[in-house]
């Protein structure tokens, strides 16, 4: 028996699919840094990965969070009160704390905006 490895034209090809595939679907879920789901990724980013990672946070927050959240409070807000409630609902956000015990991310958002 004799074994003839096969040659390959593109050894990169499989590699370069994975890399495209991963960032369509963090574009797609509108992620904007793998570090913020714990992805390390091996491109040049900031001097820090925290600073990284609260850049990202902060960013997906107020363009992603905040907007899916008005948008919801809004609809909530007409069902409780035909339904008889006088409250306005409100999300607490989830406070994020650095190095320093500084709070990062830390705003409310009202629906009456």
């Amino acid at each position: 028996m004799e074994v003839t490895p096969i040659e390959s034209a593109n050894d990169a090809y499989y590699t370069v699919l994975d890399e495209r595939i991963s960032s369509r679907i963090l574009t797609g879920h509108k992620i904007t840094s793998p570090l913020l789901l714990g992805i390390k990724d091996s491109g040049a980013g900031f001097s820090s990965t925290a600073d990284e990672i609260t850049v990202a946070y902060t960013h997906f927050t107020s363009t992603v969070i905040q907007p899916d959240q008005k948008f919801m409070l809004k609809i909530l807000d007409k069902i409780f009160y035909y339904a008889g409630g006088t409250s306005k609902l409100y999300v607490e956000p989830k406070r994020i704390f650095n190095e320093e015990g500084q709070k990062i991310g830390d705003s409310k958002i009202d629906a009456t905006n």
